[in-house]
């Protein structure tokens, strides 16, 4: 039993990172569509409607990512420890 928690704390430990890196990949993404929209349009009015919805899209994702970064970083903190046996009957 102590062998199955030490391979999933490696697999929650990838699992981590990886979804990390797909996280940041897709904000990468949004924020660039957003300035590419801003970037095309040629009024004012609109260049001001389209900087408030950057912002509120900006602030929005920003929350998103503070909030599931800690969460994630959890998940790599417990994968750590199952790898270590912290979670194993000798360790309590």
């Amino acid at each position: 039993m102590n062998t199955i928690k030490k391979y999933l704390g490696i697999v929650w430990i990838i699992l981590g990172i990886g979804a990390l890196v797909i996280f940041l990949m897709q904000i990468i993404k949004i924020m660039q569509k957003a300035t590419a929209k801003i970037s095309a349009e040629t009024n004012l009015v609109q260049i001001a409607k389209l900087e408030t919805e950057k912002a509120n899209s900006l602030m929005q994702w920003s929350i998103l990512f503070i909030v599931f970064t800690i969460i994630i970083i959890g998940f790599i903190i417990f994968g750590k420890y199952a790898l270590d046996g912290a979670y194993s009957k000798k360790a309590i």
